[in-house]
Parts: structure tokens; C-alpha cells; sequence
């Protein structure tokens, strides 16, 4: 209690402020204050605090009524603190969720006081969105935005202190949507496809273009890079020269989803695609891994997911979620962590690899495969008696 420093989230820093019982004898209330650039400041705060709160149950001055925060402020303070420069990590994924926000409230009344905020406004948004042909996973992303929005209120408004946010609203996934993983066989012909020489005719042109081959050779790359970094889309194309880390054999990362930068190991062969992407550019190496062919200033779009599908097609190998055992771009991800936990590293060292926030994601994108299954069938026969052995012979 009293005047003392602690780190905010809001203001990525240490802050001043208090955390004191104000009021007379039983009648006192605890207030939190935090905010301020020094512990002068804080004090001056906590003493008029002190004074005003006096006053007012001694009768000196009128009780106020207690500030109503609207959920149009909860989102606009949400807003104003999510932009990021264009080409900086965490761009694309924080204006879709300040997209998201603001059409929650065009769906919603915004002059409703947070404290009337439901679930059932959650799932009216929800069913409206389903009912507009958007996949589940793609409603979950934004409810998962609405959700860290609601939670960061306490932080924004100290009114809203003993405010509890509404919970997630029920939302069924397809069966089985996570459960496919690429077999390395599927792993090996898709590489080796995307990797062919270039083309001597094409559907269009006399000889395949040769920004086409670029494109595909890059695919290539993107798609074993996200197999082995366990990496999200966003993170593989948006990766910086400056990032590899050649005398530790390792990658920095700004993760999308944890806003947290992190550092994971790489296996000798793709430091050796790293070294060779890296010679292959002419003149000095760029910022980006995957420049933008048009403008190398900026990295690649998601437009190598639209190759490596076709490539997946024109293979057999069934893509898309719609699709019974389809895989998709992501699929990459969990495929990487299921060969990691299959290998019989532990928990927290895939967990340190993949950067998933807690164990119980992590378990999401370990599926049982047939060599782990037949590992742990091998196991039970510790429990065959010898006699059932003897007899049978």
C-alpha cells in the first residue's frame, strides 16, 4: 500500500503511482493510481485524493456519481494504442484486430456502459458472422480480439476495476479441422515438385516466366522454413537478414501473437538454404528474406500460399480444411510439433522451439502419429505373462 513503481503494459515502462485505503474509518475504499512520471507526482495525486475523499464523506463537497466508460471508449482507447509502421512486425495481425473491433461496434450499441457488456452480445456477432460464410476459424481469430480487448479494460480504466468481462461465447470447429499433419513422403514430392527446373513451355508463354520460377523456388524455401522453425505464415515471410543469428546457427523471431521476441535453434540444413537465398541475391543482401519481387523494399505478400496449394493439388495431396484429411499452409506448424514430441523431447523444449503460449496450445498441435503409436503399444508388453509365451510355443 502507498506510493510505489510498477511496470505497465499500457505505457511499456515502470510508472509511478499509488495503491492506498482512502476514506474515514470504516467508510474507507482502496484506489489504485498508476500513470504518473514521477513519485512527487504520485504522492500530490495521492494527497488531493486523500483531501477530496475526506471532503466528500464528510459532506463537505456532494458525492459524484461514478463514471459510466461506454464500450465506443473501450475501443477507441483499444485502437488508439494498437497501430504499428507499415513492414514492422505484428502489422498485418493488429489492424486485422483493430478491423475486427470496430465492426463489433457498428454491430453492437456503442453508448452501452461496459458493465452491461454479455456473452450474448459476443454470440450475436458471432452468429451474424458465420451467417455472412466466414469459416469458423477465421470468427474464432476475431473473437479471440474481442476477448483480449475486453480483458485489457481493467488496465485502461481503473473504474472498471471489479468489472469481469464476458466469456467467450460456445463456438463449434469443424471435426478434425487440426488433426492432419504432412506425411514426409507428401513433404519430399511437394519440395522436390516446387523445385524442378524451369519450365521450357507454359500454358501462357513460349518458356515459363522467370519471375514464375522465382516465385515457385521461394515457395520452396518459405514452405521448409515453416516446417522447420514450427514458424507461423506471418513469421516466415516477414523474417530480416538482420534476424539470423550465423555464428549461433539460430533465429531471431517477433512473434504475431505473443508480441514477444524470442530465439529458436535451426538444423544444419536450413542455415544451408539460408546461406544460399542469401548468395543468390545479387549485390549485398536486402533487408527481407522474401523481398517482394515488385518492390524489394517491402517483404512478400501471402502469395506463395496460392503456389504451394496448386503444386498440393496437381500432387493429389488433398488441401483445404473442407477437405477430409486436407492440410493447408499451417498445417506446417503442427506437423513440426508432432515430429518434435515424437522424437521424445519434453514439454517445455518444443514449448521454447514453437512459442506457444502455454503447454495446454501446445498439446492442440501434437497429434498422435502411427510410429508413436506403435511406440506405445510396444510398451504394454511389458504386461504379457511369461507362461501365455511358454504355452504358445
Amino acid at each position: 500500500m502507498g506510493v510505489k513503481q510498477e511496470w505497465s503494459d499500457k505505457h511499456n515502462r515502470e510508472v509511478w503511482g499509488y495503491d492506498a485505503r482512502i476514506g474515514i474509518g470504516d467508510r474507507r475504499r482502496r484506489v489504485r493510481r498508476f500513470g504518473f512520471s514521477s513519485r512527487a507526482a504520485a504522492e500530490i495525486a495521492l494527497s488531493k485524493a486523500r483531501v477530496t475523499e475526506n471532503e466528500r464523506r464528510a459532506g463537505v463537497i456532494p458525492e459524484e456519481p461514478p463514471a459510466v466508460i461506454t464500450l465506443r471508449q473501450l475501443i477507441e482507447v483499444r485502437v488508439k494504442g494498437m497501430p504499428v509502421p507499415k513492414g514492422t512486425p505484428g502489422y498485418y495481425s493488429r489492424n486485422q484486430a483493430i478491423g475486427d473491433l470496430e465492426r463489433f461496434l457498428s454491430m453492437t450499441d456503442g453508448e452501452m456502459p461496459v458493465e452491461q457488456l454479455s456473452t450474448a452480445h459476443v454470440a450475436r456477432y458471432r452468429d451474424a458472422r458465420l451467417a455472412s460464410g466466414l469459416q469458423p476459424q477465421t470468427v474464432f481469430r476475431e473473437i479471440t480480439n474481442l476477448q483480449a480487448c475486453f480483458n485489457s479494460a481493467r488496465e485502461h480504466f481503473p473504474e472498471l476495476e471489479t468489472w469481469r468481462p464476458p466469456q467467450r461465447p460456445k463456438l463449434r470447429l469443424p471435426k478434425g479441422q487440426r488433426e492432419a499433419t504432412f506425411a514426409p513422403e507428401d513433404v519430399a514430392r511437394l519440395l522436390a515438385y516446387l523445385r524442378r527446373p524451369r519450365e521450357a513451355t507454359h500454358a501462357r508463354y513460349s518458356r515459363e516466366p522467370a519471375r514464375a520460377y522465382r516465385a515457385r523456388l521461394a515457395a520452396a524455401d518459405s514452405f521448409q522454413i515453416a516446417l522447420q522453425t514450427a514458424g507461423r505464415s506471418g513469421e516466415v515471410y516477414r523474417l530480416r537478414w538482420a534476424d539470423v543469428l550465423w555464428h549461433k546457427g539460430a533465429l531471431r523471431v517477433d512473434s504475431t501473437k505473443l508480441d514477444e521476441e524470442g530465439v529458436i535453434f535451426l538444423p544444419d540444413s536450413l542455415m544451408e538454404l539460408l546461406r544460399r537465398r542469401r548468395d543468390a541475391q545479387v549485390g549485398t543482401p536486402g533487408v527481407w528474406v522474401f523481398p517482394s519481387d515488385l518492390c524489394p523494399e517491402r517483404h512478400v505478400s501471402r502469395g506463395y500460399t496460392s503456389i504451394i496449394r496448386q503444386a498440393a493439388i496437381e500432387l493429389g495431396i488433398p488441401w483445404g480444411y473442407e477437405t477430409p484429411g486436407g492440410v493447408v499452409f499451417h498445417t506446417t506448424r503442427h506437423t513440426a510439433t508432432t515430429a518434435m514430441l515424437d522424437a521424445g523431447n519434453d514439454l517445455p523444449t518444443v514449448q521454447a522451439q514453437t512459442r506457444h503460449s502455454d503447454k495446454t496450445m501446445l498439446m492442440r498441435y501434437g497429434h498422435a502419429s502411427a510410429r508413436s503409436r506403435r511406440a506405445a503399444v510396444t510398451a504394454l508388453d511389458q504386461f504379457a505373462p511369461a507362461e501365455a509365451e511358454e504355452g504358445q510355443e
